[in-house]
């Protein structure tokens, strides 16, 4: 029985001191994760990976509006091309892509209702002479007293009438491109019976919806016309960011296309409506397009904004300092006073990020570091696989 008991003391004392060693190692580890990574790395080598020294920096500090967009062309710059009368398109001029100038020839469409137009006109050119005819006499009569006043009136408001008539007609004429004076006496008039339908802009052939023999109304819809002289972009800037951007704000237009340069604009104009699905409000920029590319309507944008009204002065450094591990970020770090060394110690700090411009950062870090330091602000990685290494070999 005594045996017993000795052998339960005995495995109670050997389950106790495990336990024991448990927690200890664990304190160990928590300890080793608490401290900064360091590694010594000489000047050669810091110099062929291309890491630069730089000061942490306190600046002014305007966060960076992210947005997409859309290339959209001027309002005046673009154009529906209708031939404003109907009949049967009989010739296309251009194709489609081609470059074209004002006033330039598109179509030529044979056009009965054209006809009709003129010979309206002319029947009431030769009514208004009648009913003019008919007032002078009427007038006259009346001076001799000889004719009724009632007369003269009924006269006059048929003269005036018919003179109405013959003004619209007129009018109808010119835009069509027909030159009323030419009708005015029926006898030596030339009757036109094609319309040629011309470009209302310099630009080029954006879409061509014509075809040979299709019927037309004064709306049909032949081709669309794009001045690329002059776009602008359509930026969706989100609710919450309406506050950091203003009108004339400078704004950086990158393309999807990566083989077209960026492109600086300006916000000449916000929208006052909000859009319900994607609650964005469309701000209006104005830019140039660069010099040999060819930008388009509807191309894909995106656009960095530099916020107003919220800077502040904060410890910043470049964003090509920061490493991103594992949803940590990281600085590494050596003595600002060493930079002569033929040896730098370099120290891995975990950082919190706070306001970004697009190219700095704001930087917190999470553990006490020297106030006098420098940090590696380039090619970081090349560190980060020095530090890796080391691990390996420890």
């Amino acid at each position: 029985m005594r045996k017993i008991i000795y052998i339960i003391i005995a495995n109670i004392a050997i389950l106790s001191i495990s336990c024991t060693e448990e927690k200890h190692t664990e304190v160990k580890v928590s300890e080793v994760e608490s401290l900064v990574t360091s590694l010594n790395i000489s000047a050669e080598q810091l110099k062929l990976m291309d890491i630069k020294l730089n000061a942490i920096e306190e600046k002014l500090l305007y966060p960076s509006i992210q947005a997409n967009g859309v290339i959209k062309p001027k309002p005046n710059h673009e154009a529906s091309v209708t031939p404003r009368v109907g009949g049967m398109l009989d010739k296309i001029f251009v194709l489609e892509g081609n470059n074209v100038r004002k006033g330039e020839a598109l179509f030529l469409i044979s056009s009965p209702e054209l006809i009709q137009t003129q010979q309206d006109y002319m029947n009431a050119v030769v009514n208004m002479q009648l009913y003019k005819l008919e007032y002078d006499r009427q007038l006259e009569l009346r001076k001799n007293n000889i004719g009724a006043v009632a007369d003269l009136q009924q006269a006059e408001n048929k003269y005036q009438s018919a003179v109405a008539n013959q003004k619209t007609m007129e009018q109808k004429l010119k835009l069509l491109d027909i030159n009323p004076e030419a009708l005015n006496n029926p006898i030596t008039a030339k009757i036109v019976n094609q319309k040629i339908v011309t470009s209302p802009l310099d630009g080029f052939i954006y879409k061509l919806n014509a075809k040979i023999g299709m019927n037309v109304d004064a709306t049909t819809l032949l081709a669309e016309i794009i001045d690329l002289s002059e776009l602008h972009a359509d930026i969706y800037c989100y609710e919450k960011d309406l506050a950091l951007v203003g009108e004339n704000q400078n704004v950086e237009i990158k393309f999807i296309n990566k083989n077209i340069p960026p492109a600086t604009g300006k916000i000449f104009r916000i929208s006052r409506s909000v859009d319900k699905d994607t609650r964005s409000i469309i701000m209006h920029s104005v830019f140039k397009s660069p010099k040999g590319f060819l930008v388009m309507p509807e191309m894909a944008i995106t656009a960095k904004i530099l916020g107003v009204n919220a800077g502040k002065n904060a410890k910043t450094v470049p964003l090509t300092a920061i490493y991103e591990e594992t949803e940590q970020s990281y600085l590494f770090y050596t003595s600002a006073n060493n930079k002569d060394s033929k040896s730098f110690k370099f120290y891995k700090a975990k950082v919190k990020l706070g306001a970004t411009d697009g190219k700095n950062v704001e930087i917190m870090f999470e553990q006490t570091v020297p106030h006098n330091i420098s940090i590696a602000t380039s090619n970081v990685s090349n560190l980060q696989s020095e530090f890796a290494k080391n691990e390996k070999a420890n």
